[in-house]
C-alpha cells in the first residue's frame, strides 16, 4: 500500500490519539461497519430520486384537490386510490433506504 506524506502523518496521528499501531488501527477500520463514500454516494441518489416522486405525488395530489374544491366532490376516486397506493409504496422504499444507513 503505497500513501502520500500527508496520509501516512494522518495515520500516524490517529493511532496515536487512539492509542493503536497503525497497523491496529488500518485493520479495525478496514472491519469496522462504516458506509464509503461510495455507499453514501449510493444513498444520497436513492433519497434524490424518492424526492422527485414525492414532489410528484404532491402535484398530482395538489391537482386533484382543486378538481374536486371545483366540483365540490372527489371526482376520480380511483386515481386518489392509486396515488395512495404510491405513496404506501414510497413510504416502504424510504424504510428500505434508512434500513441502509443502519
Amino acid at each position: 500500500m503505497t500513501l502520500s506524506e500527508e496520509e501516512l502523518a494522518q495515520l500516524r496521528a490517529r493511532a496515536q490519539k487512539a492509542g493503536v499501531s497503525m497497523s491496529r488501527l488500518l485493520v479495525e477500520s478496514a472491519l469496522a461497519q462504516v458506509e464509503t463514500k461510495a455507499e453514501r454516494q449510493r444513498v444520497v441518489v436513492k433519497l434524490n430520486r424518492f424526492e422527485r416522486l414525492l414532489g410528484n405525488l404532491a402535484n398530482n395530489v395538489n391537482q386533484l384537490a382543486r378538481q374536486a374544491n371545483i366540483a365540490g366532490q372527489v371526482v376520480a376516486v380511483g386515481r386518489v386510490t392509486g396515488y395512495l397506493d404510491e405513496l404506501a409504496e414510497m413510504r416502504d422504499e424510504l424504510h428500505r433506504i434508512v434500513g441502509e444507513l443502519r
